[in-house]
């Protein structure tokens, strides 16, 4: 299988999938003798690697052949960096060799589980002496302050690397507990916490009480999110060491992650200021929060599987708060680039990018994924690769099984985890409560939303299935994003959240959904659009952008000529017995900009209460009068929530300002300035904010 480079004739060879042999049953090969444009099934080579820039680097073999190689991603000897460290003795299974633009031989290495880095602990493998790293004969004590010297200096790769070399000499227990804790200890430091317990859980097999394994285990147990397993830990150490008091401030940190996560009970405001902070300072946001699953489960559907509710919701429950698994952010993003005069020598695979976010942005996101992935496969690899996601390019359909006596002992096949970010990222906005500020504050020089600038994946957040009319809403606070039922629902009921705006046109709506996702949407508002022809449609954008254009012009318009201009807009939709009460979000944002005409030119009261309630109805709210005795109607009951958006917020706050201005019964006022805070919550995942942003009632 091949593709062509878009910047030559070269033509690049992928492998498919990831090697599942174990190395012992390979063939060593020297480069000399690697077959151009094949596999090589059933064999390795061993070499010393060689950094020479960002996504190349350097081969040798034992007899000095040379070569280039590269990894799929432009990042790739950073993933090798930050994956095997300083193990610049690697072993790569059945290689893949061509020739670049300029006919010289480079490797091409797709899978990072391809690579295995020494020691091989394998007699049939011998590494030449003279690469051996690190260098000399030494006893383990002095091997274990080596490393304990690279820990000072952070240079963990290497300080893992000197403990590896002390627990190969021979130690006595006490020795080989004390190098296990310390190599427990660079391990967490570089993020390996699967290995970093199992340093910790050696050392608490033959010492329950062990202070230090104890605090190594439940460091590693906060940091994958396993709350309640390092609570546990953390009591334990507590009861035997109570002078400990960095344990005692742990144990309290992880208490609160242990209620947020059964109670959903959040700090948001302090989760803002956290982020607003981080922002200023040009650092990520990420928030040290646990996840919190409120009444939703997965189950089959016809989908596939989908997320449903296990008990009745009401409007603005919290149905999810989720830390996200992988985020990259604009305010940190490496801006990386590639010189032109590279480009055509560094061809890439076509991958799936559904969000459309920034190809640089993406490209850092997978290499973290597969980091991550490398470095503790064992707690995220089954839940990671269970979304959807696939071998779009091959016929593969499940992921080849591997040899459980080889290294890495799992597959981490590239085009796999490509594909699964591809369809199941976000792209995120940092605070949500700041895009409406910036929604509220722009919208009389045409409401605009700041562009979904980060990007990252959810794990349980993925499994949303997509609606145009969704019955949850979503939103962000740094590397959090927070579900909320945007209307009531039932128990049993499936939970949909939009992947494109609501107010995307049908063909723009189809088509995205075609090229992104594979699908076609059968939601009700894409049957209704569905009965009409394509050119009428087309029909229908063109009426709109005409009024749209109309309604930002400098010159006023009189609500009559806008009234007759929104029919003609109305008579492109299906007649209402043939809409069934169906939701019109496209038009409903039309609607938003003739009451923000209205209200900007003062036109009265009245108008703006019909088209902002004409507005909420297109965007399926429902309501009902409540009446006073003999004193006519004295407010409104919200019936049924619609589609929440932020132009649906600022309608309430539009109406509620213009009940308030022509004098209208306090009771309305207070109907819609509930209807605004209720919405407002729903929009921006929580109601801490809102005097913020619109101000006390």
């Amino acid at each position: 299988m091949g593709l062509a480079n878009k910047g030559g004739p070269e033509v690049v060879r992928w492998k498919p999938t990831p090697s599942t042999a174990s190395l012992s049953l390979l063939k060593k090969l020297m480069l000399s003798e690697v077959q151009m444009e094949l596999d090589n099934p059933n064999t390795f080579v061993l070499v010393k690697n060689t950094p020479l820039r960002a996504e190349l680097f350097q081969l040798e073999d034992e007899a000095g052949n040379r070569t280039n190689a590269r990894f799929h991603f432009r990042s790739g000897q950073r993933l090798i960096d930050e994956s095997l460290g300083t193990a610049r003795v690697i072993a790569i299974k059945e290689p893949v060799l061509q020739r670049d633009k300029n006919g010289h031989r480079i490797i091409l290495i797709c899978h990072l589980s391809d690579i295995v880095p020494a020691p091989f602990h394998n007699p049939r493998i011998r590494i030449p002496k003279r690469w051996n790293f690190p260098k000399g004969k030494f006893s383990a004590l002095e091997w274990k302050e080596k490393g304990n010297e690279s820990m000072k200096s952070k240079k963990y790769y290497y300080a893992i690397a000197c403990y590896n070399k002390a627990l190969d000499v021979t130690a006595s227990p006490e020795l080989s507990m004390t190098i296990r804790l310390n190599r427990s200890q660079a391990r967490l430091s570089i993020q390996c916490y699967d290995s970093a317990r199992d340093d910790a859980d050696f050392v608490l097999n033959s010492d329950k009480i062990n202070e230090k394994g104890l605090f190594r285990l439940a460091r590693a147990l906060y940091a994958v999110g396993k709350f309640n397993d390092c609570r546990l830990s953390l009591e334990k150490l507590c009861s035997l060491y109570p002078c400990n008091k960095i344990a005692a401030t742990e144990l309290d940190r992880c208490r609160k992650r242990v209620k947020e996560a059964e109670t959903g009970d959040y700090d948001f405001a302090a989760m803002i200021t956290e982020v607003s902070d981080r922002i200023k300072k040009k650092q990520p946001p990420l928030i040290d929060v646990a996840t919190y699953q409120g009444p939703i489960e997965i189950r089959k559907c016809k989908y596939g599987s989908g997320l449903f509710t296990t008990k009745d919701v009401k409007a603005g429950n919290l149905l999810l708060c989720e830390k996200a698994f992988q985020c990259v952010f604009s305010v940190e993003s490496p801006n990386v680039t590639v010189p032109r005069d590279q480009e055509a020598n560094h061809p890439h695979r076509e991958v799936q990018n559904s969000n459309n976010c920034d190809p640089e942005q993406h490209h850092t996101l997978v290499t973290s994924i597969l980091n991550k992935l490398h470095r503790n496969h064992r707690t995220y690899m089954e839940a990671f690769t269970s979304l959807h996601g696939g071998y779009p390019d091959t016929n593969v359909d499940h992921p080849p099984t591997v040899d459980p006596n080889t290294y890495p002992p799992f597959l981490l096949d590239t085009f796999q985890i490509e594909n699964i970010i591809g369809h199941n990222n976000f792209g995120h906005r940092l605070l949500d409560s700041d895009s409406q500020f910036h929604f509220h504050e722009n919208a009389h020089h045409g409401p605009t939303i700041p562009d979904d600038e980060n990007s990252g994946v959810w794990l349980l957040a993925s499994r949303f299935n997509h609606s145009c009319l969704p019955n949850v809403s979503r939103a962000f606070i740094g590397d959090i994003i927070i579900l909320r039922a945007s209307t009531d629902i039932p128990a049993n009921t499936e939970l949909f959240i939009n992947y494109v705006s609501v107010t995307d046109p049908f063909l723009e709506r189809r088509r995205r959904f075609e090229e992104g996702w594979g699908f076609h949407c059968e939601c009700r508002l894409c049957v209704m659009d569905g009965m009409m022809d394509d050119a009428v449609h087309r029909q229908r954008e063109k009426v709109k952008e005409s009024l749209l254009k109309e309604l930002c012009s400098e010159e006023e318009t009189s609500p009559l000529k806008i009234e007759i201009a929104l029919k003609v807009l109305e008579a492109t939709y299906p007649p209402a017995e043939t809409r069934e009460g169906v939701p019109r979000p496209g038009l409903a944002f039309v609607i938003f900009f003739i009451v923000q005409a209205f209200v900007d030119s003062g036109v009265c009261a009245e108008k703006i209460l019909q088209f902002g309630m004409q507005l909420l109805h297109e965007m399926g709210f429902r309501f009902r009068d409540i009446e006073d005795d003999g004193a006519g109607v004295c407010g409104f009951e919200i019936l049924e929530y619609g589609v929440v958006t932020p132009f649906v917020v600022e309608t309430f706050w539009f109406l509620r300002e213009a009940m308030r201005g022509c004098g209208a019964r306090g009771e309305v006022v207070g109907c819609l300035e509930e209807g605004l805070r209720g919405v407002y919550g729903i929009c921006v995942g929580e109601g801490g904010s809102f005097e913020g942003v619109y101000g006390r009632g």
